[in-house]
């Protein structure tokens, strides 16, 4: 792969992108077959678990902070201890069973994800419709992603836990009365900043792996090292084709989620009903996901 020339830009964006339009339609609706609907479906479902997207709301917040500077903080703070210190015989138990429960469940379904990104790129890739023959065919693969995954998930957690932790003590600081309010304003939102901008990173890291790194690691039958390592290559002798392709992917999931608020709102939210359905939502939304 070659630096990419800004007069070609447009080749490498437009270009690929027509292929991909194309070939959605001829593998979703030339003919259309609902079997193949619904098996594609699955394996994107499979490779969607754990994660969520859409538009949420806020409230008004005016007015807030002096409501809440004129709680009182201290009471509240010895109310929970009490609280804590009459309850903790069954409330450590419960808690410490919940967190095993959430941490299998999280691991289960982010192998399962994991194994899914190659069953839905196959069938995308080869115009199949299969489950059973991807999923021993790359479950060596699925499981090097598993493991990578987790440590990079991981990472991030280690890497948000501080800025999330110091975050809350500003904010509490800054919810309260005192000179130091103000710096523990500014220290509150540095926070969020740094800790959007650390999410930002991972996120990016994320969307390289599933976009480029496990398409790698299925035509060349390699780990995720391997994998990584053969994309920082190409990533190396073209830095902005990669950049350019994850704005172009930015502003083709704005357009969507334009599409979807129009759609919701045209339909009186049925769409949106819908599209919340655990797996129906994922068949309904397959042409953009196989695009």
């Amino acid at each position: 792969m070659t630096p990419m020339h800004p007069a070609t830009a447009r080749v490498d964006v437009v270009a690929p992108a027509g292929r991909a339009w194309e070939h959605m339609r001829t593998l979703l609706f030339r003919p259309f077959d609902l079997t193949r609907w619904l098996v594609i479906g699955f394996t994107a479902w499979l490779a969607g678990l754990g994660e969520s997207w859409g538009t949420g709301g806020g409230g008004n917040f005016q007015g807030g902070r002096d409501d809440l500077r004129r709680m009182d903080w201290d009471s509240m703070r010895l109310d929970i201890q009490d609280w804590l210190a009459a309850n903790w015989m069954w409330l450590v138990p419960l808690v410490a069973c919940g967190v095993v429960v959430l941490l299998v469940l999280s691991l289960l379904i982010l192998w399962l994800s994991s194994r899914g990104r190659f069953l839905f790129l196959h069938n995308v890739t080869t115009g199949g419709a299969e489950v059973i023959a991807p999923w021993r065919t790359y479950a060596a693969h699925g499981n090097h992603l598993f493991f990578f995954r987790l440590l990079l998930a991981f990472t991030a957690l280690a890497a948000a836990l501080p800025i999330v932790g110091t975050g809350l003590i500003a904010g509490i600081r800054w919810l309260g009365s005192g000179d130091g309010a103000a710096l523990a304003g500014v220290v509150a939102v540095l926070a969020a900043v740094t800790l959007g901008l650390l999410m930002t990173v991972f996120s990016v890291v994320s969307i390289l792996t599933t976009d480029f790194v496990v398409p790698i690691m299925a035509r060349h039958t390699a780990s995720c090292r391997t994998g990584w390592r053969l994309f920082l290559g190409l990533l190396g002798s073209n830095p902005g084709g990669f950049a350019l392709y994850l704005i172009f992917k930015l502003v083709v999931w704005i357009g969507v989620v334009v599409a979807l608020i129009v759609g919701i709102v045209v339909t009186c939210c049925m769409l949106g009903c819908l599209l919340a359905i655990p797996f129906l939502g994922t068949v309904l939304f397959l042409p953009v996901l196989v695009f």
